[in-house]
């Protein structure tokens, strides 16, 4: 990983091609990415989605499905952080991965303005989800996953509706495949 990847994710400096192409770790720089989204996903699943409904059911109060949704939260992102490495070397293992095509899948990320972005969302919203957690007193962790679940929701909506990458034309694909064979 090198400052390129740091300013790209967190400065939204603009890069030339040559130092998109700067990646001396690829396949550490594909696990932070994975790692990225497996957090984000199970933050979001034991947050939104499974935490509500297991509060719903025991507790059957607004205080036990807020209660259950941050617990919920926490241990999904708790599953995330194993996960994510052992998903990433399964699936490279599982498609005989080169270091060719793992250096590509990076470049191909970094380019990615929608992934750069969420990624970039959930770096800021954890940092200040923390920082607001300690400050009002109910934990870092829980400000944590707060903060990614919120921040990660906040760049779908930012990438979908608000300021959508733009789309590539049909050209330019023609072109990406062709430079590829």
């Amino acid at each position: 990983m090198t400052h390129y990847f740091i300013n790209n994710l967190l400065l939204a400096k603009d890069l030339s091609d040559e130092q998109y192409s700067d990646i001396p770790s690829p396949r550490f720089e594909l696990h932070v990415h994975v790692l990225y989204k497996t957090v984000q996903a199970g933050s979001i699943l034991g947050m939104v989605v499974f935490g509500p409904l297991v509060g719903l059911v025991r507790g059957r109060s607004w205080t036990a499905v807020k209660a259950a949704a941050l617990k919920g939260g926490r241990i999904g992102a708790m599953i995330g952080v194993p996960m994510g490495p052992l998903m990433t070397e399964m699936t490279l293992s599982k498609a005989k991965a080169t270091p060719e095509s793992i250096f590509d899948r990076c470049y191909r990320i970094r380019h990615n303005i929608g992934q750069v972005r969420t990624d970039r969302f959930c770096t800021i919203g954890s940092v200040v989800g923390t920082g607001v957690g300690v400050a009002l007193g109910a934990g870092a962790f829980n400000g944590f996953v707060v903060g990614v679940v919120g921040s990660t929701l906040s760049a779908g909506v930012y990438n979908n509706f608000i300021n959508p990458p733009p789309k590539k034309s049909k050209e330019k694909e023609e072109e990406e495949t062709e430079d590829k064979q």
